[in-house]
């Protein structure tokens, strides 16, 4: 009857996983299992005999951690523990401690006969449950769990003991006293540092709590001296002196010795980063913030560190290349919150652009309004608010009537070089046919929304290079003169600003980046990725930041070896 027990069983479990399986299917989508297990079994490959130390696997799996792992959702900030106990001893003492291990709590839980007393069956039944549990959760590692498993894993092996154990005597009674003592004394001073130090972290917490930053951070840093080497006591003292007190020379001593300890723990890399940035290191800083971006790449607080940071550099960092990453993750908070309301997330904003288009073109009563409702659905208020809620109150603002003018303007140039955008020469023709009061931005930002690179040399007449796809054109729109060609070319060839009919007013050789006012505008950078995301071949390409663009555009000529004057300049709207 048990065989037929467990095949009745066995049957009933495959019958509801194929009943279940599309649920079963989106719940291991979700679930950080996989790619942890994956990322742990990379670290075993990498020290498979003695593996990394004992409770080092959150040190050495930190940097490790694959971006399909850092995708989920559930997962933190900091991986403690693989989530099964079999890896975590093969990660961190080995695959031949693993198989011992293996070994001997098969032994031990296995192969129990019959005859055994109700509490024997009991033990048993315990230490399988809670040994089970640990091939997919840490209750091997967790008290009061921990040490039950420890305690029924005892009981059983005692049983099956061959030998029976006799009291010592002599000289092995005295070693086994010594022994004793010095166990008795190291778990008693590790009792006091675990308690004395949680003690703290909950003063720390309760002071916190109540504005009390300065006693805060005096407990912080006793718990950082009375457990020196518990990484978090000292990234806690940096944090809360960094964040709280506003006292970056107070907190790097802290942050310095928890990084020398892990120095991939948690969001370690930031804070150093901010510190050194409110000290006015932004060279120091940059590195750190790279760092943050790689350990966390889908959190958009790194990427807006690290981008404010390149601006505090000159444009050390690829900013056009960080801007994609801060409207990409963007994106997937709009898809996501989208899919949550509509259940079919992309499908639902293409729609959504499709209407939003329609009603910016404008022209019916009621559609500005329309328009404006679309706008906060596409950029999805709860997405802004969420990600950026840390923003100084005024730089985040709702849509209004001013980003529907902007957007009226954009569609309607949308409209014109829809089917030429690819095309220089038709591009300069297509602005020329434009009444006046649809060309008050300029030449330049009319070729860039439709996906050109374009800056306006300062000549007389003036003219304008236009980039895009490895082609590179100068352009005279007023005297609709074209010429293949760059500005480093116009510079050093005057055959070519002849035929162009351009020419130099002085010996100061000067471009610009010309923009809508709008352009500067979080949201309206925003709401362009998003728009181009979704309709790539309709929409018009204005979500890149001006500023980003202006440093990447200084970093090309100062590695021509080309000096150029580059201004930046925004046109009312």
């Amino acid at each position: 009857w048990r065989g037929v027990a467990v095949a009745v069983c066995a049957a009933l479990v495959v019958a509801g996983g194929f009943l279940a399986r599309g649920r079963l299917a989106a719940a291991a989508e979700e679930d950080i299992r996989p790619p942890l297990y994956a990322g742990t079994l990379r670290l075993v490959a990498e020290h498979p005999i003695l593996g990394v130390g004992p409770g080092n696997f959150r040190r050495e799996y930190a940097g490790r951690r694959s971006r399909e792992h850092l995708s989920r959702r559930v997962a933190a900030e900091v991986t403690e523990h693989p989530h099964n106990e079999l890896l975590r001893v093969a990660v961190e003492l080995g695959v031949p401690a693993a198989l011992a291990w293996a070994a001997l709590i098969g032994f031990a839980i296995f192969r129990i006969g019959p005859g055994r007393r109700p509490s024997q069956r009991a033990c048993h039944f315990s230490a399988f449950v809670l040994f089970a549990h640990g091939l997919l959760d840490k209750p091997l590692v967790m008290p009061p769990t921990s040490l039950l498993a420890v305690l029924f894993a005892g009981l059983l092996l005692r049983a099956r003991l061959p030998v029976r154990l006799t009291a010592a005597t002599g000289g092995r009674l005295a070693v086994q006293g010594v022994l004793a003592v010095l166990m008795v004394g190291l778990g008693g001073y590790l009792t006091v540092v675990e308690v004395s130090r949680g003690a703290l972290f909950r003063q720390a917490a309760q002071a916190e709590a109540i504005g009390e930053n300065e006693r805060a951070y005096r407990a912080f840093a006793l718990a950082s001296k009375v457990d020196p080497r518990d990484v978090r006591t000292h990234a806690y003292a940096g944090i809360c002196a960094n964040e709280r007190l506003q006292n970056p020379e107070l907190a790097l001593p802290h942050l310095a010795r928890a990084w020398e300890l892990e120095p991939n723990f948690a969001h370690l890399n930031g804070e150093i980063a901010r510190a050194l940035g409110r000290s006015g290191n932004h060279q120091e800083a940059l590195p750190f913030f790279l760092r943050e971006t790689e350990l966390f790449p889908f959190h958009l607080s790194g990427w807006r560190d690290l981008f404010v940071c390149g601006l505090q550099t000159g444009g050390m960092v690829d900013l056009l290349w960080v801007q994609d990453e801060i409207c990409s993750l963007r994106m997937r908070r709009v898809e996501g919150v989208l899919r949550q309301l509509t259940g079919d997330g992309e499908k639902a904003a293409r729609r959504l652009a499709a209407a939003f288009a329609l009603a910016a073109e404008g022209g019916e009563p009621g559609q500005e309004q329309e328009a404006l409702a679309h706008a906060g659905q596409l950029a999805v208020d709860l997405s802004l608010a969420v990600l950026e809620g840390n923003r100084p109150p005024g730089i985040l603002r709702q849509y209004g009537p001013e980003d529907i003018r902007f957007w009226q303007t954009r569609m309607k140039w949308r409209n014109a070089w829809l089917h030429c955008r690819a095309d220089a020469a038709a591009l300069v023709e297509a602005w020329n046919r434009l009444p006046g009061d649809r060309r008050s931005a300029g030449f330049a930002e009319f070729a860039e929304s439709a996906g050109w690179l374009a800056l306006v040399v300062e000549t007389v007449p003036e003219c304008v290079e236009l980039q895009r796809e490895g082609e590179s054109f100068l352009v005279v729109p007023s005297g609709r003169g074209i010429q293949r060609g760059t500005i480093e070319e116009l510079v050093a060839d005057a055959a070519l600003r002849e035929r162009l009919g351009v020419r130099f007013p002085g010996e100061r050789i000067g471009v610009r980046l010309v923009f809508g006012e709008l352009r500067f505008y979080e949201r309206t950078q925003h709401l362009g990725y998003v728009l181009h995301r979704l309709l790539p071949t309709s929409m018009p390409e204005v979500y890149r930041s001006p500023s980003a663009m202006y440093y990447a555009v200084q970093y090309r000529f100062r590695q021509a070896g080309v000096k150029v004057q580059v201004g930046l300049e925004a046109v009312p709207e």
